[in-house]
């Protein structure tokens, strides 16, 4: 029987928003872009009839969580559940720690019918349980709790792996090289195979602070498919390395995809804003890309 999932990374400027469709049906929002481009992310799933089960948001940072009480303040999109990890609030934003404090206060609402909650060695395992297993936290895991870094917020990115018949789709949120470390340290105990990587949201909007020669060297095998990044598309601009993205990253990385005959999607920023649409399809153990129309 064949698989399908989906995926929509959102034009929203320079920041995060990703929706995902998995074989079960389940729906899932992963970060939601700043506060100012949520409502047309809203406009355009409700047009094309889509609901939202589940939301994870990947770090405190507005560019990833800027737009979830306007998300989570519909009730038109049928969320369930919102997962988050930020048990400490230092270095967060007023702004920002205003909209996490909201999802504490959500969580201890009996009433409410949005289920809110920090991940814990618990959670974990009860999100693997509702995703069928399609979904699994890669980053942190039960032994990385207590490496919650609070002067760099980019190092406590919930890194997400989409899982179909053992073929990886990678959503890196703004993961650093560290992470990326631990990530295949955790892999290579658990016997979980990255070289059938074929979709990768590139960590840190291509930042020199992610997507580590090792960590490529890895994922990118003769399975994969594509990879996405949710910033300029341009980079032949005068950049900034210390700031995302880096040029000479991206350079890197392009020059690793192309030995693939792949190169970047980027979601572009300000008038290059668009919305990138990819379905993969899974049938008899191998797995195609699937152009959107």
């Amino acid at each position: 029987m064949s698989k399908e999932v989906e995926i929509i990374c959102f034009g929203v400027g320079f920041g995060d928003c990703i929706y995902i469709k998995l074989p079960n049906d389940i729906q899932i929002i992963i970060d939601t872009g700043h506060c100012n481009k949520l409502l047309d992310v809203k406009k355009k799933l409700l047009s094309e009839g889509r609901n939202i089960d589940y939301v994870f948001l990947t770090h405190a940072h507005g560019d990833h969580i800027g737009g979830i009480l306007q998300l989570i303040g519909t009730t038109e999109l049928g969320i369930k559940g919102v997962f988050y990890w930020t048990p400490d609030d230092n270095n967060i934003s007023k702004t920002n720690l205003k909209k996490i404090q909201q999802l504490t206060n959500i969580s201890v609402d009996k009433d409410n019918m949005i289920h809110c909650e920090q991940i814990d060695k618990e959670v974990l395992l009860r999100i693997e349980e509702i995703f069928d297993k399609y979904i699994k936290i890669l980053y942190p895991d039960s032994s990385s709790f207590h490496r919650y870094n609070t002067i760099d917020l980019n190092a406590n990115s919930i890194v997400i792996d989409v899982i179909i018949d053992e073929y990886h789709l990678l959503f890196m949120g703004d993961a650093t090289v560290e992470n990326e470390n631990i990530i295949l340290e955790k892999c290579k105990e658990e016997k979980i195979d990255l070289t059938r990587t074929i979709f990768w949201k590139i960590g840190h909007h291509a930042s020199d602070t992610a997507s580590s020669e090792n960590f490529m060297n890895t994922i990118l095998g003769d399975k994969f498919k594509k990879a996405v990044c949710s910033c300029k598309e341009s980079w032949d601009y005068p950049g900034n390395e210390s700031k995302p993205p880096s040029v000479s990253k991206v350079k890197q990385i392009n020059e690793k995809l192309s030995k693939l005959g792949e190169n970047i999607y980027f979601t572009g920023e300000t008038l290059t804003r668009r919305d990138i649409k990819m379905k993969f399809k899974f049938e008899n153990g191998s797995v195609e890309y699937v152009p959107d129309k």
